[in-house]
């Protein structure tokens, strides 16, 4: 199974990381960017990101599984603000 993960930052900056059970960062994306990796069986994963601008901006991270598995749905995540933002 293998995931594919799109990163995308408007007028900011963004970074991603993929991080296994035994807290290996299997991927790190930046901005604007798409990268994949193969998913490994009895591992279990999370997202780490962090978000940062001087001015407003607009942050959306979005992942997909192959081949498609009803267990693991599309992630889609959108985020704008209105303000200088550090999360």
């Amino acid at each position: 199974m293998n995931i594919y993960i799109r990163t995308n930052a408007s007028n900011g900056h963004l970074i991603l990381y993929l991080i296994n059970s035994n807290g290996v960062k299997m991927l790190s994306l930046r901005d604007i960017e798409s990268n994949g990796t193969m998913l490994v069986p009895g591992q279990t994963y999370r997202f780490e990101w962090h978000v940062w601008s001087p001015h407003s901006a607009a942050y959306e991270v979005e992942a997909t599984i192959e081949p498609a598995n009803e267990g693991f749905q599309r992630f889609t995540w959108n985020r704008a603000y209105d303000e200088p933002t550090r999360i």
